[in-house]
């Protein structure tokens, strides 16, 4: 501990300085490899036990999730279709009461020209008659829909930049491929020192 404490402190001003941290790396690593020694094993071993573990319960929920999805998109293409039938209904419904409300309105004009009002009823024809279809959406117990937002890329080529994520994997490669040679638009290329 005093090590680390000394290595966190350090400053290096001279040369032997610098020779004290070098050796004070090499003792460190040496206690890394210890340390990885001791706990390597036991996290190798836990890790393949966690692996193994999620690969039986993967096997296991595989076909129960499968079972659950198609279940799923089932109930949403017959809830779809219940909704559509209820709505034409609907539409039916509220053309009728339109035309009701028509014919009643046609017969209060008509009348009220009989009576000499001629501009109410003019104003009366002219008055726009709004019926929108009402209906309830079918309802399944111990299960609820949401509409959601969703897209599929159909040609990439049309994706504004802005929507683009640059591949940083491929340009790393590339810059250490080409030790810096190439030049990439838009990428500042530089060389850093790493110890060790």
């Amino acid at each position: 501990m005093d090590l680390i404490k000394i290595a966190k402190e350090l400053v290096i001003e001279t040369e032997e300085q610098a020779t004290e941290a070098s050796e004070m790396v090499k003792k460190l690593k040496e206690l890394e490899n210890e340390i990885r020694a001791s706990f390597d094993p036991v996290i190798d071993k836990a890790h393949k036990a966690h692996k193994e573990a999620i690969a039986q319960r993967d096997e296991h929920l595989k076909p129960v999730l499968e079972a659950q999805k198609k279940l799923k998109d089932v109930l949403c293409d017959w809830h779809t279709k219940q909704e559509q039938i209820k709505l034409e209904e609907a539409k039916k419904e509220a053309e009728r009461l339109r035309k009701l409300e028509e014919e009643k309105i046609l017969a209060q004009a008509s009348q009220l020209e009989m009576q000499g009002e001629t501009k109410v009823a003019e104003e009366l024809l002219e008055t726009p008659i709004n019926i929108s279809p009402k209906y309830e959406k079918p309802k399944i117990q111990g299960i609820s829909f949401a509409e959601i937002w969703d897209f599929e890329i159909v040609d990439e080529k049309l994706i504004p930049r802005e929507y683009l994520i640059p591949d940083e994997i491929k340009i790393r490669q590339i810059v250490k491929a080409t030790k810096g040679e190439l030049n990439i638009p838009g990428v500042k290329i530089f060389k850093r020192k790493v110890a060790r």
